[in-house]
């Protein structure tokens, strides 16, 4: 979620991405139909194609922000590594402001059958799995970068002592809560037996979520250490999960441990 894009607005001119983009391009071939299974089921197909516009919306919300505190530096030239830092930014309210609000309206503006509807509910319907555990993550992906967001701004703000009380508490309840929502997410997806469906993405959201519990538990930010000590252990549990399948789960299990320990 932090890597910036290597393609700027101004190199391309397309428009955004449309639920007419997923229609199947007509092919008698049968190995064609073998590489989608869900390739001649019409309902299932446009969920998904919904749900992959909205992220696509979601992502063009989120990237200034990534364009203005990351950057990615070349600097293991031998083996072709690149490296993310985060960029020392002066605070900006503006720029603050405008993600945030862009952030609120994408959340508004969702289609009733992108909005959120708990795992649990979603499953005991007749509804496929995929789309069910597919709106979770999108609504997950976005509770992220509004943690990520506020996080930002918090901290920016602790270092201002003429920074408003009133919107530091404000970023500060925004981040918590988001961080809870994740975990909460996190948490029926485990129970639900899917962790195992989940892509790399997950694994970012769940350790933004698990840094904020962690700094509740430690005290750094006050807040219901219990609630949050439960919070942190769901996120960890479905990152311990999927270390078996991805490297960077357990590089983030192990990173996460060092931090709890520090």
């Amino acid at each position: 979620m932090r890597r910036p894009s290597r393609i700027t607005d101004d190199d391309y001119n397309v428009s955004m991405l449309g639920e007419s983009d997923f229609e199947p391009v007509i092919d008698a071939h049968k190995s064609r139909r073998d590489i989608c299974s869900y390739r001649t089921q019409k309902n299932k197909r446009l969920e998904l194609a919904r749900l992959c516009v909205e992220k696509a919306k979601l992502c063009y919300c989120w990237r200034n922000h990534i364009r203005t505190h990351y950057t990615i530096f070349s600097e293991n030239a031998d083996d072709g590594g690149t490296e993310i830092f985060r960029v020392p930014k002066p605070d900006d309210k503006e720029a603050f402001a405008a993600c945030n609000e862009d952030l609120l309206r994408w959340y508004n503006d969702l289609p009733n059958n992108c909005k959120y509807v708990s795992l649990t509910c979603d499953t005991d319907n007749p509804e496929d799995t995929t789309v069910a555990l597919n709106r979770t993550i999108l609504h997950m992906t976005y509770f992220a970068a509004v943690a990520t967001l506020h996080r930002s701004r918090y901290t920016a703000m602790l270092r201002d002592p003429g920074a408003s009380l009133f919107e530091k508490e404000l970023s500060k309840l925004s981040m918590q809560n988001a961080a809870m929502q994740i975990s909460d997410m996190a948490a029926e997806i485990h129970n639900s037996g899917m962790d195992i469906f989940l892509p790399t993405l997950g694994i970012s959201v769940l350790v933004s979520a698990a840094v904020i519990h962690l700094l509740e538990v430690k005290g750094v930010i006050q807040a219901d250490r219990k609630r949050a000590y439960k919070g942190y252990r769901r996120c960890m549990s479905v990152i311990e999960s999927l270390k078996d399948m991805y490297v960077v789960a357990d590089l983030a299990k192990d990173a996460m441990e060092e931090r709890d320990l520090s």
